[in-house]
This record gives C-alpha cells, sequence and structure tokens, in this order.
C-alpha cells in the first residue's frame, strides 16, 4: 500500500515539471541577448521634454508699424506677366564705328593711339611703309606725264590742221592716243584711291601710308605693334562712338511667339549689378 502511494506522488511530479516546462517560453538567442544589455545601457534616464509649440501668428504695437514704415494692404488675386530671360551682351552702335584697316601691305614704322583713347575724326593713328603705294604713286605719275603730252600733242595737231599744215589722219591719232593715256592716268589715279584718304598727298616719301581714323570715337581695340609687317586687310583699330550703344540679347527659337514689337525690357548688367535699364 505504501509503494502504491509513492508511485501516484512521483506520477504527479513528473506530470506538474511537463506543463511547466510547455508553459514556459523558448529562451531568447545569445545575440538577441546582447542586444537587450546595449539597448539598457543607452535608454535615457529621463524621458525626453517636449518643445512648446511655435506661434505662427505676430502681433505688432502700433508704435512698432509705425517705425519701421509697415502698410497693410488687403491681398488681392492678379495674373503676373509672362517674361523671358535673356543672356546678351552690350554693342556699339554699328553706324558709328569704324574699322581701321592697313590698306596695303607694309611695316608699320609709328603708332600714335593705345586701347581706351578717345580720337576725333582725322586723328593720326599709324604710320606705314609700303612700296606697295610707293608703285602705286609712281605709276599715277608716269601715266599723268603721258597724259599731259599726249593732250599737248592733240592740242598742237588741232592748231595745224586748223592752218592747212597737218592732214586729219594725223590729228584723228593724236586725238586717240590722248584719250588712251588719259585713261590710264584715270585708272591709276583710281589705284591710288583705294590706299585711303591722303593716299594722294605725299612730298618726298613715296612709301609713307598715314592711317587716320574717320570717326570720332573710343579705341576699343589696337592691334599694331612698330615693326610688325601687315597685310592690307589686317584690321589695327577699332573705334567706337559708346554715347549710343545697344543690347544685343540671344532669343532662342522657342521664345520668339513670346516676343513682341514694343514690349518692355529690363536690362542687368554685370557691372551695375543694382541698376535696371
Amino acid at each position: 500500500m505504501k509503494r502504491s502511494v509513492n508511485i501516484a506522488m512521483a506520477m504527479s511530479l513528473a506530470v506538474f515539471a511537463a506543463s511547466g516546462a510547455c508553459n514556459r517560453s523558448p529562451e531568447p538567442p545569445p545575440t538577441e541577448k546582447v542586444a537587450e544589455r546595449i539597448a539598457a545601457r543607452t535608454k535615457p534616464d529621463r524621458p525626453d521634454t517636449q518643445h512648446e509649440e511655435l506661434p505662427n501668428r505676430v502681433s505688432l504695437s502700433p508704435q512698432v508699424r509705425a517705425a519701421v514704415h509697415m502698410e497693410v494692404q488687403p491681398v488681392e488675386t492678379a495674373s503676373l506677366p509672362s517674361t523671358v530671360e535673356l543672356t546678351g551682351e552690350i554693342a556699339a552702335d554699328p553706324d558709328r564705328s569704324a574699322r581701321v584697316v592697313a590698306r596695303a601691305q607694309g611695316r608699320i614704322v609709328q603708332v600714335s593711339f593705345k586701347e581706351g583713347d578717345w580720337v576725333k575724326a582725322g586723328a593720326l593713328l599709324a604710320v606705314l611703309n609700303s612700296p606697295e603705294l610707293a608703285h602705286a604713286r609712281a605709276a599715277l605719275t608716269s601715266a599723268s606725264a603721258r597724259a599731259d603730252a599726249a593732250r599737248q600733242n592733240a592740242e598742237r595737231g588741232l592748231n595745224l590742221a586748223k592752218k592747212g599744215l597737218a592732214s586729219g589722219q594725223e590729228l584723228a591719232v593724236a586725238t586717240a592716243e590722248a584719250r588712251a593715256l588719259e585713261a590710264d592716268e584715270t585708272a591709276a589715279r583710281q589705284s591710288l584711291a583705294a590706299f585711303g584718304p591722303g593716299a594722294g598727298d605725299y612730298t618726298s616719301d613715296a612709301a609713307r601710308l598715314e592711317l587716320r581714323t574717320p570717326i570720332d570715337g573710343y579705341v576699343l581695340k589696337r592691334d599694331a605693334v612698330v615693326g610688325q609687317v601687315v597685310s592690307p586687310e589686317r584690321i589695327l583699330a577699332v573705334i567706337a562712338n559708346l554715347n549710343r550703344a545697344y543690347f544685343l540679347g540671344r532669343l532662342f527659337e522657342k521664345d520668339l511667339s513670346r516676343v513682341t514689337e514694343g514690349a518692355q525690357a529690363d536690362i542687368r548688367l554685370n557691372a551695375y549689378p543694382k541698376r535696371v535699364f
């Protein structure tokens, strides 16, 4: 009888242990325990303090509004104008600018200007030594001399023909020769005029070519150095009168329909960022 009681108690204990093992939750893995310890160490000792909500309305006293000259106006609905922003540059008036070219092959022997100078129309800018100009002047001198001789010969033949001392054929030949030589003289004079005003005016130095400015204005560019050999098309100076200038804006094709004649334009320059033209 005593043995059967012990067996029943042992069986009840085993059943109780098994039920306790089933109800207990599984133990977390080691990595989760480490994370829990780190979180416990970094947890703040006191809860976060909440900031007060910032105000979204500001009220000013009449004294403050008067001090800052504040004016209050009711809000109105309006449509904003359509604008187009362009980039560009300032350019001189093309009718008030000039490019001074060498006009002849030669060597620069004198320069009398520099960038930024204000020059008057007719002022001497540079002097070239040009053998080409010397040949043109010599050709004109020779053509003029032959034409003068032919004209005198034609006049002499006319006088002799009136007196019956020369035939009509001799007079016709003298007249034709005079006209031909006069044409050569005109061509030589025009060739010399291509070198610019004053090319036909010279004294002893037939190769001297003086370059002068045709307009009043500022020297925007200089490309001339003493001793430099230049070609006839070489630009030695750019002169412009800046009393009136233009702003040249670059307009893309997609914006053509947004620009009309007479529309207002505001220009802001890098040199004057606070001014609006």
